[in-house]
């Protein structure tokens, strides 16, 4: 019954006469979904995340953390057995490029390859999350999500002043700032009660949009597109989904 209704949808506009476009290929999608059972998931971001249990493993003494376990569960429902351990200087290497964005210098690998000592990977780890280089190699990835540039960005694209935010997203991520904190000093850090300068300078982010000093441009307009960034940005940085479906035509 589902299937045909789908299928009944008209092929012209009664009032225009204009013929819709449909896309095959999604009309084939929602029809073999419905067939299939038409079973619905809630969008991830809606959904709380609950602590998963690792998965029973058969090669326990293999795994060193849950994270192991949870990946050596998974290759054993693939009957596939885990790859041999990498190379000590690869191992550097990999850990270097994750938490810094850097290799590891000569120094560096020489001092690791010469630790003979069972913890001597759990050293470098902690070495390389004390360093300054850890905050501003995670400091990337969050400056791109609050569109942070050192331009305005339309018009002349004139540098302008917003490198203290970019510092205190860096030195946030370096001290280990709790993620709470981190949020609402961003977002509304400024209208905390009687706010420090640190959330003041927190809450550029709201500041991140581009702008324009064009002469000619209308004030109400760029109101409205300065707003409307802001809202999609942050519904895409914190829930997980964009809001421009809620934006006006």
């Amino acid at each position: 019954m589902a299937t045909r209704e789908l299928f009944r949808s008209q092929d012209h506009d009664a009032a225009s006469g204009v013929r819709q476009e449909t896309v095959l290929g999604q009309k084939e999608l929602l029809r073999r979904w419905i067939e299939s059972g038409a079973a619905y998931e809630k969008h991830w971001a809606f959904v709380p995340p609950v602590r998963p249990e690792p998965g029973v493993t058969t090669n326990s003494a293999w795994a060193r953390n849950e994270i192991d376990r949870f990946v050596l569960a998974n290759l054993e429902t693939r009957h596939l057995q885990p790859s041999p351990p990498a190379a000590r200087e690869t191992q550097l290497r990999r850990v270097s490029l994750d938490l810094t964005g850097l290799p590891p210098t000569l120094e560096e690998l020489d001092a690791f390859l010469q630790d003979a000592s069972p913890d001597a990977y759990v050293r470098a780890v902690d070495r390389l999350l004390n360093s300054p280089r850890y905050g501003e190699h995670m400091a990337r990835y969050w400056l791109d999500l609050a569109r942070y540039g050192d331009t305005h960005g339309l018009h002349l694209d004139n540098e302008r002043s917003l490198w203290p935010y970019r510092d205190w997203v860096v030195e946030a991520f370096n001290r280990n700032l709790p993620f709470d904190q981190f949020t609402i000093w961003q977002l509304a850090g400024d209208l905390l009660p009687n706010p420090t300068r640190e959330q003041l300078v927190a809450s550029g982010f709201n500041r991140c949009n581009v702008s324009t000093s064009e002469g000619g441009a209308i004030d109400e307009e760029f109101q409205v597109r300065y707003a409307v960034d802001r809202v999609e940005t942050t519904a895409t940085t914190w829930m997980g989904l964009t809001m421009g479906c809620a934006r006006l035509p």
